[in-house]
């Protein structure tokens, strides 16, 4: 899971947002995503279905925002 704010641009309101990313266990590769209040698009995300979930966590790492796992 990715929790944060962003801005649209420069003088406009934070919004948070958060996504949930659903991935395989074995070889950590993206399956699904949920996202809540923001689209990949906006936050300059690409196709994520097929990506390792590590990616996922440097380009939130570097972003600032905060990062969870839950293992089932």
């Amino acid at each position: 899971m990715v929790r944060g704010t962003y801005r649209k641009w420069f003088l406009s309101k934070k919004r948070s947002f958060e996504i949930h990313f659903y991935y395989t266990p074995v070889k950590k590769k993206i399956i699904d995503y949920k996202s809540d209040g923001v689209t990949l698009y906006i936050l300059g995300l690409g196709q994520i279905i097929g990506d390792d979930v590590s990616s996922i966590q440097v380009w939130a790492e570097e972003k600032g925002y905060t990062t969870s796992h839950i293992l089932k």
